[in-house]
């Protein structure tokens, strides 16, 4: 029965940031490196049996922390965060990444970007 899955939980976090799946929570992380973040993954579509876990962590969340719904950038991403704010967290931010569909996408975009900044510009020809 899937269930949700959860970073490590500090009681000064101050952030939800709630994912697709673990790999999104561990590359979102990478990209904004914020401290005091926990992350939790539905591991995609929501289940009536996560619908009831998500509804009860949400609230019991500590006073004052926020809630980010990181889903993917498409269709299934919006519904995931309609259905996660109708549990409880209609205030929550929804996060996408400014280019690709997920963060994990997102992550590799900045890769090859910064890879290509190094990387002399193929027009100059090389002496042996």
């Amino acid at each position: 029965m899937r269930a949700l899955w959860w970073s490590n939980i500090f009681p000064d976090d101050r952030r939800l940031i709630l994912v697709e799946s673990a790999i999104d929570a561990l590359t979102f992380h990478q990209v904004h490196a914020a401290p005091r973040v926990r992350y939790a993954s539905t591991a995609g579509t929501l289940s009536e049996h996560q619908r009831r876990v998500l509804a009860e962590a949400l609230k019991t969340l500590p006073p004052g922390m926020t809630v980010g719904l990181a889903f993917d950038a498409d269709p299934a991403g919006d519904k995931l965060a309609e259905q996660v704010r109708a549990l409880g967290a209609a205030e929550a931010a929804r996060d996408r990444p400014p280019v690709a569909k997920d963060w994990n996408e997102y992550l590799q975009h900045l890769e090859r970007e910064h890879v290509r900044a190094l990387t002399p510009s193929r027009g100059h020809s090389r002496s042996r």
